[in-house]
């Protein structure tokens, strides 16, 4: 049983899907010349990728399965920890921010792992004001991690189809 929701719902008091375009974010391919390589990692807006790889042995494909598995797990949406309060499921509040703050930290998410562990900290101490607020902000972190990390990808399938397209063509 997954707390991501499968079906799509309101996204009244959730955090925001991630829209269709990027925009213009670090990491993307904006001309043609820098398609033929992968984008590099350490221009990935809102991550210490540098820290991300050294937990990894430096191992930038496990790195980036890890950034596109993170993508897909939490583009589609949260629910949020303040309804679950608001509906008496304290523990699962706790597990979410819990499981964002781990996840977060594991792929070098810096500013989302500080937001949601500020929240989950305020939440274990029994704290109740300004936890909308603290949503928010997690939401906004949310947010701007995946949108990195889709722009990367995006430039990254870009930079492997033009390696896969024969020369003369």
């Amino acid at each position: 049983d997954k707390w991501i929701p499968q079906a799509p719902q309101p996204l009244t008091g959730r955090a925001p899907a991630v829209a269709d375009s990027a925009g213009a974010q670090q990491g993307q391919v904006t001309s043609p010349e820098h398609a033929a390589s992968a984008p590099s990692l350490l221009d990935l807006s809102g991550f210490d990728a540098q820290e991300g790889l050294q937990r990894l042995g430096n191992n930038e494909k496990l790195f980036r399965k890890l950034i596109f598995r993170f993508y897909d797990e939490y583009a589609p949406g949260l629910p949020s920890p303040v309804e679950m309060l608001q509906e008496g499921r304290e523990e699962e509040a706790i597990r979410l921010l819990h499981t964002i703050k781990g996840m977060a930290g594991n792929i070098a998410a810096t500013r989302l792992r500080e937001v949601a562990m500020h929240m989950l900290d305020a939440l274990r101490a029994g704290e109740r004001q300004g936890l909308d607020a603290m949503w928010l902000g997690v939401t906004m972190a949310l947010t701007q991690a995946l949108d990195a990390v889709k722009a990367l990808r995006e430039a990254t399938e870009a930079a492997e189809e033009e390696k896969a397209i024969p020369e003369g063509d």
